[in-house]
């Protein structure tokens, strides 16, 4: 039984002789699809999550907004209202720098952020600030994160808007990511799935190299 504990799921070392275009081929192919589906829904219900996700944007004034989306908590599935307005906390990013916000969500159904480690200190690049993001707390689904680049004056959650918003000192730059579902196959050509760990019986079935077939 594989224990699949990086983002690469197991597959056998096939001499592949199905044939491009054949039935037995696309018999293969989409059996090895249903089985990332299966691992991805095993991750997912066994730990904290992503099912459904979410898009974040710049809300009203100082705010942002997110669609809905549906999160897993310790496997247990909770749906996120769509917001307008959710204030933004996290702290201060000095004048010129960048900072990073982690937007996260709770089995309540709602959304908390954190500011990067060292975000009162700020980031000279957003690559820096990226890699300055806190690490999750259990029971929470991380939904996104939000960078920003301060003008010329101090930002601060809360009180500034993002730089498509408004009050305050509205920032110089804003960035918005998405923490994608692991059920969003169709542009991952790696076989990825990123969530946990998880006990699986059986392969992929790949070529000789290793390689699970695919499309």
């Amino acid at each position: 039984m594989a224990i699949v504990t990086t983002a690469t799921l197991p597959a056998t070392s096939s001499f592949d002789n199905a044939g491009i275009n054949g039935a037995i081929r696309d018999l293969l192919i989409n059996y090895n699809a249903l089985y990332k589906q299966q691992a991805a829904l095993a991750l997912a219900f066994t730990s904290d999550g992503v099912l459904k996700g979410t898009a974040l944007s710049t809300g009203t004034t100082n705010t942002m907004a997110s669609s809905q989306c549906v999160i897993t908590i310790a496997g247990v599935p909770v749906s996120v209202a769509a917001t307008t307005a959710n204030a933004v906390t996290g702290g201060t990013i000095p004048a010129g720098l960048w900072g990073i916000i982690a937007i996260d969500a709770v089995a309540a159904g709602t959304i908390t952020c954190v500011g990067g480690t060292n975000i009162a200190t700020g980031q000279a690049t957003e690559a820096l600030a990226l890699a300055d993001a806190p690490a999750k707390s259990t029971n929470k689904a991380r939904i996104g994160y939000i960078t920003v680049k301060a003008s010329s004056s101090v930002w601060i959650a809360d009180t500034d808007g993002f730089a498509l918003g408004s009050g305050g000192n509205v920032a110089a730059t804003t960035n918005f990511y998405n923490i994608a579902s692991p059920w969003n196959i169709t542009a991952d050509s790696a076989n990825a799935i990123t969530l946990g760990s998880i006990a699986l019986s059986a392969k992929q079935i790949g070529n000789m190299s290793g390689t699970a077939l695919s499309v």
